[in-house]
């Protein structure tokens, strides 16, 4: 192998574990702002809904708390494509991320597409 091969392979080893592109499960999922995104679900054409905002943050938490359960379990590609998903509307959504980790994992194929070993 070559200098210039060795050196970039050994670069892109360092900035993948730099990244957190390791195999094992992340202890906990991404931090999602549910102030931010209740807040602005509540924000109506007829003003501010404080009961929606408060069902949202009710919503919101419950599903954090769950997510939080089933998370150390859940493989890494799930929990990589479903933090993606959560997240494509910009903010991240407990709601959604559990919804997306509960269907992949009860599917025999799952939605992302396996590395070979």
């Amino acid at each position: 192998m070559t200098p210039v091969l060795r050196f970039a392979g050994a670069a892109f080893v360092t900035l993948a574990v730099a990244h957190g592109f390791s195999a094992r499960a992340d202890d906990r999922p991404q931090r999602f702002d549910m102030n931010g995104l209740c807040g602005r679900q509540a924000n109506t054409p007829d003003g501010r809904s404080s009961e929606v905002e408060q069902r949202c943050i009710m919503a919101q938490s419950d599903a954090q708390a769950s997510v939080r359960r089933i998370w150390p379990t859940t493989p890494v590609y799930i929990q990589r494509d479903c933090t993606l998903r959560a997240r494509a509307e910009g903010e991240g959504d407990y709601a959604l991320l559990l919804k997306c980790i509960r269907d992949q994992l009860g599917q025999a194929q799952p939605d992302v597409v396996l590395p070979k070993r």
